[in-house]
């Protein structure tokens, strides 16, 4: 059985189309990008504190994550949603830092945000 002249330029056709098209099948699926938001927590006089409790909390859903800090004092936070708001703070034996947002706004993927442990706050004995 011989094919049309017609008839082979079209399978000639498909088939280099085919064939065009399988890198696009075949092409490893790049992950998808994400945020990291890293830094330092740091005494009053700038010292790296280490095992200080940092915590990442989701502004929509309130959802935290809680990690520690290495021994230099330095933390990090990777995969995180591009489109999501953040909020950073770091806790350390009665001591705090400022709560630190982190926006959707900011195109960065790499973000650096070093918190500083503010001194624990003395409260007064109460009725005095």
């Amino acid at each position: 059985m011989s094919l049309k002249p017609a008839g082979t330029w079209r399978v000639l056709v498909c088939s280099l189309l085919v064939l065009a098209c399988a890198p696009c099948f075949f092409a490893k699926q790049k992950p998808p990008i994400t945020k990291t938001v890293s830094g330092s927590v740091l005494d009053s006089s700038g010292r790296g504190v280490a095992g200080a409790s940092v915590l990442l909390t989701d502004a929509e859903t309130h959802r935290t994550v809680a990690i520690y800090s290495g021994t230099d004092g330095s933390y990090e936070f990777s995969g995180l949603s591009l489109t999501d708001d953040y909020r950073i703070q770091a806790k350390y034996q009665g001591a705090a830092s400022d709560v630190h947002g982190v926006s959707s706004f900011d195109g960065r993927v790499n973000i650096v945000v070093n918190l500083v442990l503010n001194p624990p706050s003395k409260t007064s004995p109460s009725g005095t």
